[in-house]
């Protein structure tokens, strides 16, 4: 393998999740907030079609109050899982690693002022590509920018749904459910430098 494409949220970082704090927070189910947002332009935010400021005035009109501030900023707060970043530190010694994530700007800038995003080679962001996962127009965004045909090409996602659709355009992909099951799978592929399994 020549190219690792990682999703950062629920990955390689940890309490990413906003959700379930904005729900709380707006006195709504978490299923209700989540078909609000999808109602609201969700998507569109991920693809970078819709700002923050966008979307909570859609929002705000269609709940009939307003919100006080970008909420997905508010909750964020990502953690760095050491596990996993120990794994893709043991891969850039060989092969390319590079992030393959949805997200969007206010998450972006966050992650990128913690150091998450300097674990990779590059990052790849859903809202400045113009595309989002599961879209095959994402992986193969990616794949066209790297040089690198989809046979070459390894994509780890905690949401099997965007597994499933990598492998659609021809990658091979990990559906991630923990760092130890990942560097199993990885052990398999051989793909890590002789005497540095399992490095700190």
């Amino acid at each position: 393998m020549k190219l690792f494409i990682f999703d950062v949220g629920g990955v390689l970082c940890e309490n990413t999740d906003v959700a379930p704090a904005i729900a709380s927070f707006l006195d709504l189910t978490e299923a209700q907030f989540r078909a609000l947002a999808a109602l609201n332009g969700h998507d569109a935010l991920l693809s970078g079609s819709l700002t923050e400021g966008a979307f909570w005035g859609r929002f705000s009109r269609r709940i009939g109050r307003p919100i006080p501030a970008d909420l997905w900023s508010v909750f964020f707060d990502p953690r760095m899982s050491d596990a996993v970043a120990s794994v893709i530190r043991e891969l850039r010694a060989t092969a390319r690693v590079v992030a393959g994530t949805n997200t969007f700007e206010s998450h972006y800038r966050v992650l990128r002022s913690r150091g998450c995003y300097d674990a990779f080679d590059t990052v790849y962001a859903s809202h400045r590509m113009g595309t989002a996962k599961p879209a095959a127009t994402f992986y193969r965004y990616i794949l066209e920018r790297e040089g690198c045909s989809p046979s070459d090409a390894f994509f780890v996602d905690d949401t099997e749904e965007n597994v499933v659709a990598a492998r659609g355009v021809g990658l091979d992909g990990h559906a991630y459910r923990g760092a130890a099951g990942l560097r199993t799978e990885l052990e398999r592929l051989r793909v890590f430098r002789r005497g540095e399994r399992g490095a700190a």
